[in-house]
């Protein structure tokens, strides 16, 4: 089992929501955390709940991991105070549901920024100097429409598959070194993201979703996620039932497709 004891971590998407549950769980083991956001007053809100914990040291960075060159300064700035994290938390999120008909080009480009770009961005800024120390885990958030996408999520659902993606060729990429990988995918949780993007979950999220899956709080990710650092998890999917159909949608797409158009 590994430790998380003392270690340097750096969140993306610490602002709010699992992000924001995810450090204040790993608060609470002596650790140094960088905390990275974009909103400035929901971020300090983070940075001081997480503080509140003795042994904690707690930094925080504002800007857009989307955009090559803040997300390059961001990675220069931890360096010279983390040096190299030992655990790295991909976690900002973005992207509203559009379809084909009303998705444009800037959407599109804006869904792929964050989170796939913000993901690749802070992995590879860090990753040699992850293999030069010798150890590093890097966590991916992940949802299930990267599995089985469902009706009007046409850049939602393609940037997190885009992510699974990234996810396995890292496992590829980095297979035989002491870097692990984990990806998380807790399905509907109880965040601010639909208000973020004026919608409403309920009339968003396929029928079948809402019938066999209660909303899970942000605390309950957070804590199935640092339970899956410590163990090494490779998938961590908190409601055994959606782990399931994570198996059964990759057998039976079409069967999926016509069960989440319901």
């Amino acid at each position: 089992m590994s430790s998380i004891h003392h270690a340097k971590v750096v969140i993306s998407g610490a602002s709010s929501g699992i992000g924001r549950s995810i450090a204040l769980a790993l608060s609470k083991y002596d650790t140094e955390l960088f905390l990275l956001g974009r909103n400035k007053d929901k971020l300090l809100e983070t940075v001081k709940l997480c503080s509140v914990n003795k042994g904690v040291k707690v930094y925080y960075y504002l800007g857009d991991l989307g955009v090559e060159s803040t997300a390059r300064m961001i990675i220069e700035e931890i360096k010279k105070v983390f040096i190299t994290p030992d655990i790295i938390i991909n976690n900002a999120g973005g992207g509203s549901f559009k379809n084909i008909r009303d998705c444009t080009i800037s959407s599109a480009e804006e869904a792929m920024r964050v989170p796939y770009f913000a993901y690749f961005y802070l992995t590879q800024g860090f990753i040699n100097d992850l293999l030069k120390n010798g150890h590093g885990h890097i966590v991916n958030i992940n949802t299930p429409a990267a599995y089985f996408p469902f009706p009007n999520t046409l850049t939602y659902s393609a940037t997190r598959a885009a992510i699974r993606s990234f996810t396995r060729c890292l496992r590829l990429d980095l297979k035989g070194t002491p870097i692990k990988i984990t990806e998380i995918v807790p399905g509907l949780t109880e965040t601010d993201y639909f208000d973020n993007n004026g919608m409403s979950w309920n009339s968003q999220i396929p029928k079948l979703n809402r019938f066999l899956f209660k909303v899970l709080s942000p605390d309950v990710v957070a804590e199935k996620t640092v339970l899956g650092i410590l163990k090494n998890k490779k998938t961590v999917t908190p409601q055994k039932m959606m782990r399931l159909l994570l198996v059964l949608s990759q057998y039976f797409p079409n069967l999926f497709d016509k069960l989440m158009s319901y």
